[in-house]
């Protein structure tokens, strides 16, 4: 978030689609990069990336025993 706080907005993104890359199941990354996108004018992309959080969010766990 301190990317985007600097107004660095693909920077920001860039380092979001990481975390979800290395972590699928790191909700919040789809909420702040989903605030992220909001912020940059992107609304449709950031609804996009939180119907995908949300998603994520009701799936079943992957990594449970």
């Amino acid at each position: 978030m301190e990317l985007a706080s600097r107004g660095e907005i693909d920077a920001a993104l860039g380092e979001f689609d990481a975390l979800l890359v290395n972590d699928p199941e790191y909700t919040a990354a789809y909420h702040m990069s989903a605030q992220t996108l909001a912020t940059a004018g992107r609304t449709a992309d950031a609804i996009e990336r939180l119907k995908a959080g949300i998603g994520c969010a009701s799936a079943p766990a992957i990594n449970t025993p």
